[in-house]
């Protein structure tokens, strides 16, 4: 908020299990209908980080987006078809200007103030750079995701989407790989030491690299994770104790999921399960600069 005036960023729109209903009721208990989105970020093409595009694009106006454009490997959803339609109407009915990576440079590093935040697009590929080592369809779609860095009054939040960091089965501690290993090699340029992480992956062992961690120095860690594919797992959790997060300051929002082998297993195994939607997690930055607030919402 600056000035009396409200801006507002939407990064990454899933989930496909409900197509996008629970992200688009989360947003719209923030941003109210009709309002301008300043920004919309996908950080890259799967299912879970685009499902909901076309709800938004239908409830808002949105100024511009900001998107990979990468070639899809494997399977191409219709999620990702759904959404490109969606964006594609928005740019032809509301002028929407449409930052696809594919097509127009834009350049990690490139930042954009709204109101007292800057935004930075720390990292972003509209293809796959050929020294990122990639293995597989699923690294190759994740390792060309946005990371976004957002800055107001002093705090700082790091947005990681999936970006990769290591290989899945690594045994080596020190692997660090593709959209990581990027951004450690530039980080005296275009800065990542930030307050808060979103880790990246939902906490996958193919992230969260120890360079990477030890380079964004987070005071405090959120694992988007849900109640499938074992995330966060217990290697990533632990990479991020190992290195001075403290368990207090560790999130999740899968709490009360079962554990499956290799999952973390702080604050799980609940009686009756994860409920979906509970665990949404608040963040505040004062504009006195002191330090962030963070708590699970409460409904």
């Amino acid at each position: 908020k600056s000035a009396g005036d409200y801006h507002y960023i939407v990064y990454d729109a899933g989930n496909y299990d409900d197509g996008g209903a629970s992200a688009m009721a989360a947003i719209k208990k923030i941003i109210p209908n009709d309002e301008t989105i300043d920004l919309l970020v996908l950080s890259h093409t799967d299912s879970d980080h685009t499902a909901a595009t076309p709800a938004i694009v239908n409830s808002y106006f949105i100024d511009r987006v900001l998107r990979t454009g990468a070639k899809r490997f494997g399977r191409f959803p219709k999620t990702l078809q759904n959404a490109r339609k969606a964006i594609a109407r928005a740019v032809d009915e509301d002028g929407t200007l449409d930052l696809n990576l594919k097509e127009v440079e834009f350049l990690p590093g490139a930042t954009y103030r709204f109101g007292d935040a800057r935004v930075t697009m720390v990292c972003g590929f509209g293809e796959v750079p050929e020294d990122f080592g990639a293995v597989g369809n699923g690294e190759k779609n994740n390792c060309t995701s946005i990371v976004i860095r957002i800055v107001f009054h002093g705090k700082s939040i790091l947005l990681c989407g999936d970006a990769v960091g290591r290989h899945k089965t690594d045994p080596d501690p020190d692997a660090l790989i593709a959209t990581e290993r990027f951004m450690v090699e530039n980080k005296d340029v275009i800065v990542i030491d930030s307050d808060i992480m979103v880790a990246p992956h939902h906490g996958a062992n193919n992230g969260s690299s120890t360079a990477f961690i030890n380079a964004v120095s987070p005071k405090f860690v959120i694992f988007p994770a849900g109640s499938k594919h074992k995330h966060p797992t217990s290697s990533a959790a632990q990479r991020y104790l190992d290195n001075g997060v403290i368990v207090a300051n560790m999130f999740r929002t899968d709490r009360g999921d079962r554990i499956r082998v290799g999952e973390w297993n702080h604050l799980s195994t609940v009686a009756g399960g994860d409920v979906k939607g509970d665990d949404d997690v608040d963040i505040v930055l004062h504009a006195n600069g002191s330090a962030p607030l963070m708590e699970y919402h409460q409904p």
